[in-house]
């Protein structure tokens, strides 16, 4: 080919030509390698593309090599369903300071369990179809609010509802709403069955109250439908926060408490002005209103503290972590959705094992749950903390979401690691349940004091409890549904 293109060049007369048909030559190639056959499991998308995908031994694929702590700076740790509640086998963690983008954090978040699902788009429901919703029967935990007439289920984070396993396409099906009614269509040769019954590719099943839709071979979800005779209770939440400067020399968490909102935030250690970025954080969402998605009040949160950082050196580089949670109507519905950047956490408890929300945003966890570390690996892994997502780190910020229909008599709460830190994860546990009867003012108190005599605090230690009641007044028994009851705590 240089033979040929040296000739031609010098007659000076088909150089144009050599290059269209190199140009050609390399097109073609590439149509040829991007319609190659590939396995399924982690090499089938980008891995910075989704949040839900795991590759594990198991799946048949290598693990990539690992990336460096400078490449990973947008990595997300992936998302799994699992049971609820703490592996006997969990350590607690080592005394440490505060997490920040080069220091550690509690190694057991590394193992804390994953989120239930990722619902990327709490909406208010478009009008012109009946609300409904789907409930996980099996292989997942959780209810997904069918926000729209078309909603996309799939493990990509592009879809209204992501259910994070291997065994669900990316674009799974669709459950959409066709002037009469809910009907599901399948995308493909994916597995979609209703009521045991397979659909075809691009089939179409006409949805009815309690019909079980199963998505691959690990996932079913009810569709539920209101019962219109039931009146829905108009909800309130009963908030209190604290927070105590712990060993530190100042105290750079915030908080917010109120009837519909709650929200805890850590500015980020070993930054400057981490109060300011914090307290930044709680003001936007204090005054976002009710009708702005969360992953839209996060991004303001995250334009607020880069632009004043701009502006004024002294708080150049400053950022915050952020776990927050509001109490919402949708379609008539009471439902809880939560955000969540960085290392806080968020517990929903609702009778029986408490249901954790979150998952730390760090290097170590990154790379466990992309299944390129174990957890001994991670925990023993030199950045195994480093903080991959902060508000106010980078340019954007990509919260994780999550939405749960809201009942009287559920107890929400919210803390910044320096909570984890002192007591770890069984520690947490049993404070948790310990405090479960006690009003939201007196549990945080409660928690706070556990932390302070604990011996691995280090850290600032904010908390805020917020109980779903049914009335102003709170007449409930604080943080308990009618069905359940708790021996008295310990005094």
């Amino acid at each position: 080919m240089s033979i040929v293109a040296e000739l031609l060049c010098a007659g000076g007369v088909l150089v144009p030509v050599v290059a269209v048909a190199l140009t050609l030559l390399r097109a073609h190639r590439r149509r040829a390698v991007d319609a190659a056959p590939r396995p399924l499991g982690d090499a089938d998308h980008d891995p910075m593309e989704d949040t839900v995908r795991i590759a594990r031994p198991s799946d048949g694929v290598k693990p990539r090599p690992q990336p460096t702590p400078d490449q990973v700076g947008d990595l997300r740790p992936r998302t799994t369903p699992t049971s609820v509640g703490a592996p006997d086998e969990t350590p607690d963690p080592a005394p440490g300071r505060h997490p920040t983008a080069t220091e550690a954090a509690p190694t057991d978040a590394l193992t804390m369990p994953l989120p239930t699902a990722v619902e990327t788009r709490p909406a208010e429901p478009t009008a012109g179809f009946e609300m409904a919703w789907l409930k996980g029967e099996q292989g997942i935990d959780g209810e997904f609010l069918l926000s729209r007439s078309v909603n996309v289920v799939g493990r990509s984070r592009d879809c209204d509802i992501v259910l994070p396993l291997p065994t669900v396409s990316r674009r799974h099906c669709e459950i959409r709403w066709h002037g009469r009614g809910w009907e599901v269509r399948a995308m493909g040769r994916n597995g979609t069955t209703v009521n045991d019954a397979v659909l075809p590719p691009d089939g179409v099943q006409p949805l009815n109250d309690g019909d079980l839709v199963r998505i691959g071979s690990s996932i079913a979800l009810r569709l539920v439908l209101p019962r219109r005779a039931v009146q829905v209770p108009d909800l309130r939440l009963r908030a209190a926060g604290r927070s105590n400067v712990g060993h530190r020399r100042r105290n750079e968490d915030a908080f917010l408490a109120t009837a519909t909102a709650v929200a805890v935030a850590d500015g980020v250690g070993g930054r400057p002005a981490g109060a300011v970025a914090s307290g930044i954080c709680i003001d936007v969402l204090a005054h976002a209103g009710g009708q702005a998605e969360l992953a839209d009040v996060v991004q303001r949160m995250n334009a607020e503290i880069r632009r004043r950082g701009a502006a004024d050196p002294l708080t150049s580089g400053m950022a915050s972590t952020l776990d927050a949670a509001r109490l919402v109507t949708l379609g008539g519905i009471p439902w809880l959705q939560g955000a969540h950047v960085g290392d806080g956490f968020t517990v929903l408890q609702d009778g029986g094992q408490p249901k954790w929300l979150t998952r730390a945003h760090t290097y170590a966890a990154a790379l466990v749950a992309a299944g390129q570390l174990s957890t001994s690996e991670g925990v023993a892994h030199p950045d195994s903390s480093r903080l991959v997502r902060a508000v106010g780190l980078d340019e954007s910020v990509r919260p994780d979401v999550w939405q749960h229909r809201a009942r009287p008599g559920q107890r929400l709460v919210v803390f910044t690691d320096g909570l984890f830190g002192a007591l770890g994860w069984n520690g947490v546990a049993e404070a948790l349940h310990k405090v479960r009867r006690r009003s939201p003012e007196r549990a945080c108190e409660e928690l706070i004091r556990l932390a302070l005599r604990a011996d691995g605090n280090r850290d600032n230690v904010t908390v805020v409890v917020a109980d779903v009641n049914v009335t102003a007044d709170g007449d409930m028994e604080p943080g308990l549904p009618d069905d359940e009851r708790l021996p008295e705590a310990e005094a």
